[in-house]
């Protein structure tokens, strides 16, 4: 039998076996349970990889899989439970590696974390702070592309070694390319973290020449080993602006070398977890252009009310020291944790003392706020049974961060760290403005109109509340605004709108005859409008035009003439004008009674006249006025002669 054949049935076995001490061991246990297979006494703190298999169970997925797996992190290794990196392969000989998807979302990756979380007995902080910070970064698109806006993420999982329980663990996103969605063959695709707090992560001091960039305790995370003085060099530049330049130039310039929305948002969630192991160390940037850097937070356990070794930071008799804050100022002096001393952060928080301001009471309406951080935990400590929590507790009994607290040093209660801490913060973060509050006031149209005005108003601080954001004029008039600054004092600002129209224009259309005429009728016309401004005058369809508001239109005919006058909003004034006393048709005619054949008698003529409209005015014979009767009359002619008859309406 060759040694392949050995291999095989040997994973075999452990196969079997670890399904079967999992089955025992994973009983009570509604999380994953991770089987490892092997020596671990083979792993050193120099972090050399072995090999192991790896069974993995859980309600929705199972496998079993050669990895590679060494020891991660730094402060940690001073514990006997520690931080595992793994990397998977398809085979035996631990030849070619494999990408597994965990089923959470992330895609599919070759290496994963599980994290021991030795200082934080909840095992919750790093994963539930990371959450919530990638709430923080998803409200300003940064990093949408990749798997938790690029910040850790993670589940609880129970870890047995050979079969026996070993610890609760969380399973983790690894800290590599993928975690920023980073190219690994662009050089311009960076991301350095700072092992530890010294002049050089302080940005007191660009890294020198005859020091490499590891030496210097910026680890690169993501670039090539022959790229790292490339690397130096751009890291340096960045120091060079925070450290040598004015504060004046650091304003005006900052977006040229720092992501101000990544910035402001690393800052905010350090002031509400107590972040001070993220002053320096754990300070990771990321660029992408290898010029503007995104700073990310990392490792986040020391955070909401516990220091290192998980000593708490609240301790009975000594200090309350839920009170430190980035820039080095603490309501006790001689209890500030190490890790204040930033030129960098300092200088953010000088610098942008407003904008800092702005994003926490921003991020105070939604992702800061107590029910949603409290959430965040719950739902992470619902997938963990209390027994798990107890085997834990007594099998590392002797680590400091166990049994001296739970969840409630968290919240639940007045002294609960949330209950102290946000208020806390939030008048940190009131005293930073060095703007006064005011309200500006938009509206949708400051045109003439006649329609509603919608008039907003927009608070110049994030910590002003308002009473209404706004109000709709349906006419004109005033309305006040109010809001309340984060301490009670009120601001107010009043809307006025005096352009809406809604009053049609002056009309009136003179001219009209009221007796009879044969001559065209000139009307006399006069518009205005004292709000928007007279547009237009129509009659008929025909426009006509105003001098100092007056104009005249002529009529040729008898009809209906329809005048309107609009404004300059729409409104319009209608008048109706009837013309129906012109009368430019002669009158009807008729003489008859001429004789055609001699007579030695006088002649009657007979006359019939008339007028539809107008009427007959008179009919006469060579000036002699005749009268008629129903139309007709008659004129005797007693000589032979010309007989002018004339018949006038």
């Amino acid at each position: 039998m060759n040694k392949t054949r050995i291999k095989i049935l040997i994973f075999i076995v452990l196969f079997f076996i670890g399904i079967l001490v999992i089955n025992n061991e994973s009983q009570a246990a509604s999380i994953p349970v991770v089987n490892i297979q092997g020596d671990l006494s083979r792993l050193t703190k120099d972090k050399n990889e072995e090999n192991f298999t790896l069974t993995y169970t859980s309600t929705n997925l199972n496998f079993t899989k050669y990895v590679k797996m060494k020891l991660q992190g730094s402060s940690s290794l001073q514990y006997d439970k520690n931080n595992f990196t793994i990397k998977f392969y398809t085979g035996s000989d631990y030849a070619k590696k494999e990408k597994i998807d965990m089923g959470k979302g992330w895609g599919k990756f070759n290496k994963y974390c599980l994290k021991a979380n030795v200082i934080d007995k909840t095992h919750a902080r790093n994963i539930v702070t990371a959450r919530i910070a990638s709430q923080a970064q998803a409200k300003y698109n940064i990093f949408d592309d990749s798997p938790n806006h690029g910040l850790i993420d993670g589940f609880p999982v129970q870890v047995n070694i050979n079969g026996s329980f070993y610890g609760l663990y969380t399973w983790n996103i690894a800290k590599d390319d993928f975690l920023w969605n980073l190219d690994k063959d662009d050089n311009n695709n960076i991301a350095v973290q700072a092992e530890m707090c010294n002049d050089y992560t302080y940005f007191k001091k660009q890294i020198e020449s005859t020091t490499t960039i590891d030496d210097s305790k910026w680890e690169v995370e993501v670039g090539k080993d022959e790229e790292k003085e490339n690397i130096k060099a751009k890291l340096n530049r960045l120091i060079k602006f925070v450290n040598e330049s004015s504060d004046a130039d650091f304003k005006a310039n900052f977006n040229k070398y720092i992501n101000k929305d990544a910035m402001l948002n690393y800052l905010a969630i350090m002031y509400a977890t107590e972040g001070y192991d993220n002053v320096a160390k754990n300070l990771v940037l990321v660029t992408k252009d290898g010029n503007i850097w995104y700073p990310t937070l990392y490792d986040l356990d020391t955070t909401w009310g516990i220091r290192h070794s998980g000593i708490l930071g609240k301790q009975p008799g000594k200090c309350d020291d839920y009170y430190w804050v980035p820039d080095g100022a603490s309501k006790y002096k001689e209890y500030v944790p190490y890790g204040n001393d930033s030129v960098f952060l300092k200088k953010v928080i000088r610098c942008f003392s407003n904008e800092l301001a702005d994003r926490w009471f921003e991020l105070r309406k939604d992702v800061l706020t107590y029910s949603n951080i409290k959430n965040e935990f719950e739902s992470f400590f619902a997938q963990i049974p209390q027994e798990i929590y107890t085997k834990e507790q007594n099998k590392w009994s002797y680590i400091p961060a166990y049994g001296k607290w739970d969840k409630t040093q968290i919240y639940g209660s007045s002294s609960s760290f949330l209950e102290v801490r946000l208020p806390f913060v939030d008048n940190e973060m009131y005293k930073k403005y060095t703007v006064q509050p005011k309200l500006t006031v938009s509206y949708s149209t400051k045109s003439a109109t006649r329609q509603n005005v919608i008039a907003r108003v927009v608070p110049n601080r994030q910590d002003l509340k308002l009473d209404e954001i706004m109000y709709t004029f349906t006419k004109n008039g005033t309305h006040t605004f109010k809001a309340k600054d984060y301490k009670g004092t009120e601001v107010t600002v009043n809307a006025t709108v005096d352009w809406i129209d809604l009053t049609a224009p002056t009309l009136e259309v003179t001219g009209n005859p009221t007796s009879w005429t044969k001559n065209d009728v000139t009307l006399t016309i006069k518009a205005g409008d004292s709000a928007s401004g007279l547009k237009s005058v129509i009659v008929n369809g025909t426009a006509v035009t105003l001098s100092s508001g007056q104009g005249t239109y002529k009529v040729t005919a008898n009809g209906t003439y329809k005048v309107v006058a609009t404004d300059n909003v729409g409104n319009t004034k209608e008048q109706s004008v009837t013309v129906s006393k012109i009368d430019k048709t002669v009158p009807t005619l008729e003489v008859t009674g001429n004789p055609t054949s001699w007579t030695k008698s006088d002649v009657t003529l007979t006359i019939k006249a008339g007028d539809t409209a107008s009427g007959l005015k008179s009919v006469t014979v060579n000036g002699t006025a005749i009268t008629l009767s129903s139309g007709q009359g008659t004129y005797k002619v007693t000589a032979n002669g010309t007989y002018k008859v004339v018949a006038t309406d």
